[in-house]
């Protein structure tokens, strides 16, 4: 309907030009020299609005010709262009169908005209290394890094993942440290070498990385605060003298050392490099106040502070709460053994063993009976600690 009407004002348009056309036609009269041309003005007009387009037309036409060579050139490249997507189409279907060498051969022939080659050949070589052709991977991976030679990132992280997967972990941690000189906060290569150092165990490489873990979010908060306690219980299991344990604890953040876990951890230090019961008496006696820990317990019945008696006397005032508590059975007997108030130790370790049946408390008893000389009786209980499961 529209169009119908925009015909209809042109033709009542044209009516009205042709009337006034022929109502007053007008003269021209052109002369040169021996020439003279005459006509009318509406004439005139026409052949001069014809002429325009004419010459319009031999110039576009001209234009043309000129630009055939570019034309034809560049219809060629982006033919080539589209075949290179094709088949790169085509090897990206053959990768995801698990059609490795077809992908592979198709991804390589299609890169050099690909308008996306570096991701060609990082998939190339993601191909060629699940087919164990670990040659093609380095020349893949070198030809992507000549196309971005200032920000080689993304073959350098590619390379980073291989490794890691293939557990080559040191070749994979040293260039996932090359990377985060350049991209410090790339949150890709802070996770993989957060993996990285958990496998390798790398306790204190994680500890420098933790700051960054945190700032950058790559953990949840529960993981981070997990990771941080294993890191420190981790390294202080390896410190091997006084010295360096007590430098270690004293720069571990505060509200750290009130953790159990790693108090107890420090606390095995110190047993561990020697000649330090009464130190670690006091530790687990300030924890042990402040909150009750089975484990700690446990460890308080292992060493002799510097007042056996009321190491004792303390422990036996967890007994109106924890009086079924084998951990805490174990203790008292333990404590009362080196006290050698053999009748009580004897108790304990008996009600321990009605409680809850285990190895430990049986080499206790059998312990025990040792130094009370009931050899027989000893063998019994050694015998059912050795059967026990």
């Amino acid at each position: 309907m529209k169009k119908i009407f925009i015909l209809l004002i042109l033709f009542l348009i044209a009516v009205y030009l042709g009337l006034w056309m022929k109502q007053d036609s007008g003269y021209v009269l052109i002369t040169y020299k021996n020439w003279s041309v005459e006509t009318t003005l509406w004439v005139l007009i026409i052949a001069i609005f014809l002429a325009f387009i004419i010459f319009n037309f031999i110039i576009g036409l001209f234009n043309i010709i000129i630009g055939m060579p570019n034309f034809l050139k560049n219809w060629f490249t982006n033919h080539k262009i589209k075949k290179a997507r094709k088949q790169t189409k085509i090897g990206l279907y053959a990768w995801a169908e698990g059609k490795l060498k077809q992908s592979e051969r198709l991804l390589i022939k299609s890169a050099p005209k690909s308008d996306i080659p570096l991701i060609n050949y990082l998939i190339a070589t993601h191909v060629a290394h699940k087919q164990g052709n670990f040659s093609a991977c380095d020349i893949y991976l070198d030809k992507a890094r000549m196309l971005n030679i200032n920000k080689p990132i993304a073959a350098d992280l590619l390379q980073a993942q291989l490794f890691f997967d293939s557990e080559h972990l040191d070749e994979a941690i040293i260039i996932l440290n090359n990377i985060r000189q350049l991209f410090p906060n790339n949150e890709h290569v802070l996770r993989l070498l957060y993996k990285a150092y958990v496998k390798v165990k790398g306790w204190q490489q994680l500890l420098d990385l933790w700051s960054d873990l945190y700032k950058y979010k790559i953990l949840s908060k529960p993981q981070l605060e997990d990771l941080e306690r294993n890191i420190y219980i981790n390294l202080l299991s390896k410190k091997e003298n006084f010295i360096s344990l007590h430098n270690f604890w004293s720069n571990i953040p505060r509200y750290l050392r009130h953790d159990n876990e790693i108090l107890l951890a420090y606390v095995e230090g110190l047993i561990r490099c020697g000649n330090n019961e009464i130190l670690v008496e006091k530790l687990l006696r300030y924890a042990l106040k402040k909150s009750w820990d089975e484990r700690l317990i446990e460890k308080y019945g292992l060493i002799t502070g510097a007042k056996p008696i009321k190491q004792l006397a303390f422990a036996e005032g967890f007994l109106n709460d924890y009086r079924n508590d084998i951990n805490l059975l174990l203790c008292l007997g333990r404590l009362c053994k080196k006290l050698q108030l053999w009748g009580k130790s004897q108790n304990y370790f008996e009600i321990g063993m009605r409680l809850q049946k285990s190895k430990t408390v049986f080499n206790e008893l059998g312990q025990l009976m040792d130094l009370l000389n009931r050899k027989e009786v000893a063998l019994e209980y050694y015998r059912k600690a050795a059967l026990f499961v």
